[in-house]
């Protein structure tokens, strides 16, 4: 009779199962869409690489279909790039096999490229499965795995998170400061201030990643500047003197970038400070 004594594998693996057991339902309770995605671009990274998980999971990989690579020379070029990417994603899990099919020809054509990221997709639909149960389980086995690409829209916008009303509230409270429920304020006394503008850019960075990608150079409200603006507006008094001293500071680095220093008086444009950008 041989006891077992537990592996680092098994162990690892009972601690995946303990967390595991909140998923994503499409409920306050639940996994959280934003955890959601985190969790699938994390599995992805792993299998595929970070740069193909994510256009994969977030439908922005080339578009095959409307390719005509043996007519276009662009094309072809986009196709190529497209390939080598594949090639890099195919590595992650077998290197030798990978080779192997770099040099035949059928992975230079458009339908094996398809049928590959079809595939790929498979695996993703099957870690997504595993992440959702009640309501959000029954809609994915709904949709099924011919629609993956079209999944995390799906999601986004099925469950709560992409509805106007409800992004445009959460919009909303990140533009007021996203103020404290106790007190109101945006800066309450005594608080951590790191902690504080970390869930800020946390929110502006989650506007922004939720926008669609040809629209992001235009939302005003996923703006870096924005938030700046905000916070200068929020900060109480006592914050006066530092936001001064960075100003100066800032200042004088651009004087100095520029080979202007001489330039710096202590005459003050109120005009020019009070729509400045930097």
């Amino acid at each position: 009779m041989f006891l077992q004594y537990p592996t680092v594998n098994m162990v690892r693996e009972e601690k995946e199962t303990t967390v595991e057991k909140v998923l994503f339902s499409g409920k306050e309770s639940g996994l959280s869409f934003e955890k959601l995605d985190e969790k699938m671009q994390s599995w992805g990274r792993k299998k595929f690489g970070d740069k193909y998980a994510r256009e994969l999971w977030r439908n922005e990989l080339l578009e095959l279909k409307t390719l005509a690579p043996q007519n276009d020379e662009l094309h072809m070029f986009a196709f190529n790039m497209h390939c080598a990417e594949v090639y890099d994603m195919l590595c992650e899990d077998n290197a030798r096999q990978a080779d192997g099919l770099f040099y035949s020809d059928r992975f230079w054509t458009v339908e094996w490229q398809t049928e590959c990221r079809q595939r790929q997709r498979e695996k993703l639909f099957c870690h997504l499965e595993s992440l959702c149960s009640e309501e959000a389980a029954r809609q994915v086995q709904k949709q099924g795995v011919r629609r993956m690409n079209e999944m995390r829209s799906f999601l986004f916008q099925r469950f709560g998170a992409g509805q106007p009303e409800v992004l445009e509230k959460r919009v909303r409270h990140y533009l007021e400061g996203m103020p404290d429920e106790k007190t109101g304020m945006v800066f309450p006394p005594r608080c951590n201030m790191e902690d504080k503008l970390n869930e800020l850019e946390r929110e502006r960075e989650f506007l922004l990643d939720m926008c669609p990608k040809d629209k992001r150079e235009d939302y005003d409200d996923g703006k870096e500047t924005t938030l700046t603006r905000m916070i200068i507006r929020k900060l109480p008094k006592e914050y006066d003197a530092a936001v001064k001293a960075v100003r100066d500071l800032h200042r004088f680095r651009t004087y100095g970038k520029n080979g202007e220093i001489g330039k710096i008086t202590n005459f003050e444009d109120n005009t020019r400070h009070n729509y400045e950008t930097e």
